[in-house]
């Protein structure tokens, strides 16, 4: 299909390597700004003014259930769209459009932080709109990315999402603190608009349009990849994930998310009720570890994911995530100072990221194209309502009460989660492939 004039190459995804890892990264990090916000921000702001455990383990488990849901999203992303803009961008373009919207109304409504309902319907309010844009995202990267890219593309967008979550969980927390949340949420509205307008500019085959109305016509591989029905998405998604690696994924995405899910809560008390951080004190800690922490991630994880594999650098991180718990389940009073806790978290705060990152791997090469929406969906639903289901765990196994028991469970955890990460057969090292060496079944 011709290339027409408005639409050169640089602006193609399907022609650019580099542009589609920039393209990932940035939407990704239009996702991290929402997500650093109400998880860590909004949380740690009640927490510094006096919340209970329980207010803030229900702010953290409802930033994290929204996301629970993506996967009744996905199969409307995968079976409807405007091919002659792309089998994604349509989507992309009306979920940022969403986002700028959901974040001015949260500026308008304003909230204190004792207002917890109306704080948790904002909070359903931002992350239903980047829902829809993070299943959009990941549909897009299942569709474009070449055979070998996915452990690259890994790091990069999940290392830009914690990137930006850091950056605005640590700003959010001095905001929220000094100036109050219409200009915390004012603050970060550019950063949203600004990745609305590379949705526009950008495109994903040569041809497409830019606007309803411009030239252009759908290309060959978009429309052959979009299905006509229902049952033959729905039965393809099954087909996907019920394959034996899919399975294990699932099975140790649930253990390992229990964990982390307990964690928010627990180092966000922990912070704040023993360890004498104010809201902006301890989001300006997430901030210092995460950012260098993840920078490093990208760099090492993108460089390593073709010569280890995937599956075995993921093992490694919840590895350090479980000597972590293990270490400060011990005696958690031996970190109750701000010397010792900081390096608890530098420590915990060195591998998240990269765990991260290496989950995101696996899920791209377990996902197929043609369902690329609704499994990958189905895989960060499965993810989210573990994050969300530990948080509440933290508070049903007695939250800062028993900080030994929740530790000891934790590190338990993650240990069930790297036996089941052995297991799996993708994301494994190919002996003698060369470069791009992620295996796929």
């Amino acid at each position: 299909m011709a290339q027409s004039a408005a639409a050169p190459a640089r602006l193609i995804l399907s022609e650019s390597r580099l542009l589609r890892y920039l393209t990932l990264a940035l939407f990704y990090v239009s996702q991290g700004v929402p997500a650093g916000v109400t998880i860590v921000g909004i949380p740690a702001w009640a927490a510094a003014s006096g919340a209970s455990a329980e207010t803030v383990a229900s702010l953290v488990a409802a930033a994290y259930l929204v996301p629970s849901f993506k996967f009744l999203i996905g199969p409307v992303v995968d079976r409807y769209g405007f091919l002659p803009m792309g089998k994604r961008r349509p989507w992309l373009i009306g979920a940022q459009g969403l986002m700028t919207a959901a974040w001015i109304a949260a500026a308008m409504i304003a909230p204190g932080p004792d207002d917890t309902a109306v704080l948790v319907a904002i909070i359903f309010l931002v992350s239903g709109a980047t829902a829809i844009q993070d299943v959009a995202t990941d549909a897009l990267a299942v569709d474009l990315l070449q055979e070998g890219e996915e452990g690259p593309a890994g790091a990069y967008t999940f290392g830009a999402a914690i990137i930006s979550m850091a950056a605005s969980g640590a700003a959010s927390g001095y905001l929220l603190q000094h100036y109050g949340p219409q200009v915390t949420f004012l603050a970060f509205l550019p950063v949203i608009a600004l990745v609305t307008v590379f949705a526009i500019v950008v495109r994903e085959r040569p041809g497409e349009r830019r606007w309803p109305w411009s030239a252009g016509e759908a290309s060959t591989d978009a429309a052959h990849g979009k299905p006509e029905a229902w049952w033959p998405l729905m039965r393809e998604m099954l087909r996907q994930i019920v394959k034996r690696d899919s399975l294990i994924y699932v099975a140790s995405v649930v253990a390992i998310g229990l964990a982390a899910g307990m964690s928010t809560p627990l180092w966000t008390l922990y912070a704040t009720n023993l360890a004498g951080f104010d809201a902006a004190g301890y989001t300006a800690l997430s901030s210092a570890i995460a950012l260098p922490a993840t920078g490093i991630g990208i760099v090492l994880i993108g460089w390593l994911a073709p010569r280890l594999g995937a599956r075995n650098i993921l093992a490694a991180m919840v590895l350090g995530q479980a000597a972590v718990a293990a270490v400060a389940g011990f005696n958690p009073l031996l970190f109750t100072t701000t010397a010792a806790f900081t390096m608890l978290m530098v420590a915990d705060g060195a591998f998240s990221p990269m765990r991260q990152m290496g989950q995101q791997s696996i899920r791209m090469a377990l996902s197929e194209s043609k369902v690329g929406a609704t499994q990958m969906t189905v895989y960060n639903s499965l993810g989210n309502f573990p994050l969300s289901g530990g948080a509440a765990l933290f508070a049903a196994l007695g939250g800062m009460a028993a900080l030994s028991p929740i530790l000891w469970s934790m590190a338990g955890l993650y240990a069930l989660g790297i036996a089941l990460v052995l297991m799996l057969r993708i994301g494994r090292r190919a002996p003698a492939a060369g470069p791009a060496a992620v295996l796929h079944e």
